[in-house]
């Protein structure tokens, strides 16, 4: 999947009935729901190849995807790449619903963006709980008090 993206980011040409083929892939992809996977639809997106209309609704469907879970359990590895990750997923949501199935696995995250010395991590941490407050999940503020 990141290959293909990578393809038509730099020297993809896609005729019509590529793009057809390449939409059919992805809603197969996007049912089955790989972490790795999702996350390439962002080359996909910027290629500008496909409509506006699916490609902004595929790219919140790829974000409302991904697993709370999954992003909770590669934190202490790679917690920016994470916290980065989450602030993308509550920035797209626009509603805020697809937040209710990964609101525990937000705090144990941003918790633990908040103890770094990384001020860039913790910076991103408290604009994704501004931005779930904003959303009606008010819960997460209490982070901020620590």
């Amino acid at each position: 999947m990141e290959d293909i993206g990578h393809w038509l980011r730099t020297d993809g040409q896609p005729t019509p009935e590529v793009l057809a083929r390449l939409k059919a892939l992805w809603v197969k992809r996007l049912a089955v729901g790989r972490p790795e996977e999702l996350a390439a639809f962002s080359w996909w997106f910027s290629s500008g190849y496909f409509e506006e209309t699916w490609s902004i609704d595929n790219y919140l469907a790829a974000l409302q995807t991904l697993d709370g879970e999954r992003l909770a359990e590669l934190a202490p590895r790679h917690l920016a790449k994470v916290v980065a990750c989450l602030d993308l997923i509550v920035k797209a949501n626009e509603s805020g619903w697809a937040i209710l199935n990964i609101r525990v696995s937000a705090r144990i995250i941003l918790s633990a963006a908040l103890t770094l010395d990384d001020n860039e991590v913790r910076r991103v941490a408290e604009t994704t709980i501004s931005r779930l407050a904003r959303k009606g999940y008010t819960e997460f503020r209490d982070l901020l008090r620590r």
